[in-house]
């Protein structure tokens, strides 16, 4: 492979970024659902109540630590449906929608109890607890760093292949 090759992957891959993550917002793709979770959580504007569903233990895998626990908070809250959100309804349908976090220690939470909650308003599957020393972004489905947005990225490297590739196809047949 050569120098040119990888430079002209390189600005493909330039020009995919911007098409995809400029362009996808413009066709009514949320920003929330092509950038990793933690960026999202990170400038999460929703906030509600939710209420622990569960609290649990798992022994951790990891080798140094044979025999230690890692402690898991399950929660649901309820949010609106973004997309009666994004339809402009007068009374969106509330949703309920669950999410988990992982402690290193044991907290004296009991089932029933409540929590404060941060969500992303247009992809609530991200969310959090907003407590400042034990919260954070939550572990379950959607916020987990292998989630959608990977599919995007994905999307972004293969069409960069696409652009590369008609990049070179007129960059050969041009004699300047």
């Amino acid at each position: 492979m050569s120098v040119k090759r990888l430079v002209r992957y390189f600005v493909a891959l330039i020009i995919s970024f911007v098409l995809v993550y400029v362009g996808a917002p413009l066709v009514g793709i949320p920003k929330s659902h092509l950038l990793p979770p933690t960026a999202v959580y990170k400038s999460a504007t929703g906030t509600t109540t939710g209420i622990v569903t569960a609290y649990r233990y798992s022994v951790t895998n990891n080798p140094f630590y044979v025999g230690d626990k890692i402690w898991f908070v399950d929660y649901k809250f309820r949010a609106p449906d973004p997309a009666a959100v994004k339809l402009g309804a007068a009374k969106p349908n509330m949703v309920v929608y669950t999410g988990s976090f992982r402690q290193p220690t044991k907290l004296e939470i009991r089932v029933g109890s409540k929590l404060p909650i941060r969500y992303e308003t247009t992809y609530p599957d991200v969310n959090g607890v907003d407590v400042p020393r034990e919260g954070g972004v939550g572990c379950g489905e959607g916020s987990n760093i292998l989630s959608g947005w990977l599919i995007w990225l994905t999307g972004t490297f293969v069409l960069a292949f696409g652009v590369m590739m008609i990049i070179e196809r007129f960059q050969n047949v041009e004699d300047i």
